[in-house]
C-alpha cells in the first residue's frame, strides 16, 4: 500500500487496494541476477549459505530451473517481500515499499522527509543491520532487544535486495501534488494515463516499463544485456560515487520522477475513479478517458529504467561485498 501526506484514510484505501508492486518481478530479478554474477566467490557463498534459511528456500530450491541454484534462489529471493504482502507474514512490513517526498509543481523544491519515519529508507537501514547480525536501535523496533535468528537474517536480506531495486524506481520515493491531488497522487497510483489503447496508472506504467518475463534464462538473458552494455557500465554512473546513502538514493529517483515521470508538472492525467468491488471494498481504476502520454513518452521510460535498474544492480552488489567480504 502506498501513502501520501495527510492522506484520508478512503483515500489510502483508494491507492492501496489495486497498488502495484513496486518493478514488477521482472525487474527485480534482472538486478539481482546482474548483481550476484558480479559477486566474487566467498561473497556469493555467504549469501547462499545466509538464504538456507530462508523460509521459502526449500520451494524455490524445487522449483530451480537453471544449474546454479544459488543465483535461482537469489533470484527468487528479490520479489519475495511484495509475494508476502497482506498475508499475515510476520516479516511483512507494508510501508517499508516506498518513501513520498512531495513533489510540487512548479519549482519542485525539495522538501523533508516526511514523518514517520518507517519507510524505505529505514527498511533498508534495519535489513542491513539484520543481515550482519547487530542490534541497534532500528533493530529493536522490529525484532526486539536480541541478536537476529537465522531466519530473520535470511528474510532480511532478500528484504535488502528488495529495496535496494524499489528505491531506484522513482514512484516509490515520491507522491505528486497540485490542484487535481491536494493531498498528493500516492505515488503515481491516483494519477492515470494512457498508454496505447490502455488506460493505467502511472505508477503501474513505470513498474512495467522494463518488460514482463518470467522465463528464468530471459531474466539471464536480460541481466546479462544490462551488464554488459556500456552506456550501463560503471564509468558512465557518476551517481555511484555521488549519492552514497539510501536518503541519498531516495532523493535521486524523487529527481527522476519530477524531470522524466511528471515533466516538470506537464504530464496530463487523469485521476483514478473509485467503485466497490463484490465485497464491497474500496477499490479504484484508471477512467476510460485518461490522456494519451506524449510521443516519446515509453521509450524514454525504458531507457531512464533500465539506467535505475543498472544503479541498483551496482549498489547492491556493494552492498553485498561490504556485508559478505
Amino acid at each position: 500500500m502506498r501513502r501520501s501526506l495527510a492522506v484520508p484514510l478512503a483515500i489510502v484505501a483508494l491507492a492501496g487496494a489495486t497498488a502495484a508492486q513496486a518493478w514488477n518481478a521482472t525487474g527485480h530479478q534482472i538486478v539481482a541476477a546482474a548483481a550476484y554474477r558480479a559477486l566474487p566467490g566467498p561473497a556469493r557463498e555467504w549469501v547462499d549459505v545466509v538464504l538456507r534459511d530462508h523460509p521459502d528456500y526449500t520451494r524455490w530450491v524445487e522449483a530451480c530451473d537453471i544449474d546454479d541454484v544459488g543465483l535461482y534462489v537469489f533470484m527468487k529471493a528479490s520479489p519475495w517481500p511484495d509475494e508476502i504482502r497482506r498475508s499475515g507474514s510476520p516479516f511483512d512490513h507494508a510501508e517499508w515499499h516506498y518513501v513520498n517526498y512531495p513533489l510540487r509543481a512548479p519549482d519542485f523544491a525539495i522538501e523533508p522527509r516526511p514523518e514517520p519515519g518507517n519507510d524505505i529508507i529505514f527498511g533498508l537501514m534495519c535489513s542491513h543491520d539484520i543481515v550482519e547480525g547487530r542490534v541497534t536501535e532500528r533493530t529493536r523496533a522490529v525484532i526486539g532487544d536480541r541478536v537476529p535468528t537465522a531466519v530473520e537474517r535470511a528474510a532480511h536480506l532478500a528484504w535488502l535486495v528488495h529495496l535496494v531495486a524499489d528505491i531506484h524506481q522513482p514512484l516509490h520515493c515520491t507522491a505528486f501534488f497540485s490542484d487535481p491531488y491536494p493531498e498528493g497522487d500516492a505515488g503515481g497510483n491516483l494519477f492515470c494515463v494512457r498508454d496505447g489503447d490502455r488506460p493505467v496508472k502511472l505508477h503501474a506504467f513505470w513498474d512495467d516499463a522494463v518488460g514482463l518475463t518470467e522465463r528464468t534464462m530471459r531474466l539471464l538473458g536480460r541481466a546479462g544485456k544490462m551488464a554488459a552494455d556500456p552506456e550501463l557500465a560503471r564509468a558512465k554512473l557518476p551517481e555511484l560515487e555521488r549519492d552514497t546513502t539510501p536518503e541519498a538514493w531516495a532523493l535521486e529517483s524523487r529527481q527522476v520522477a519530477a524531470d522524466s515521470v511528471y515533466l516538470r508538472g506537464e504530464l496530463s492525467g487523469a485521476r483514478a475513479e473509485s467503485y466497490r468491488d463484490a465485497d464491497g471494498r474500496l477499490r479504484s481504476r484508471p477512467p476510460a478517458d485518461a490522456p494519451p502520454l506524449p510521443p516519446g513518452y515509453q521509450d524514454e521510460a525504458r531507457r531512464v529504467s533500465l539506467r535505475r535498474l543498472a544503479l541498483a544492480a551496482f549498489r547492491l552488489e556493494d552492498e553485498l561485498r561490504g556485508l559478505g567480504g
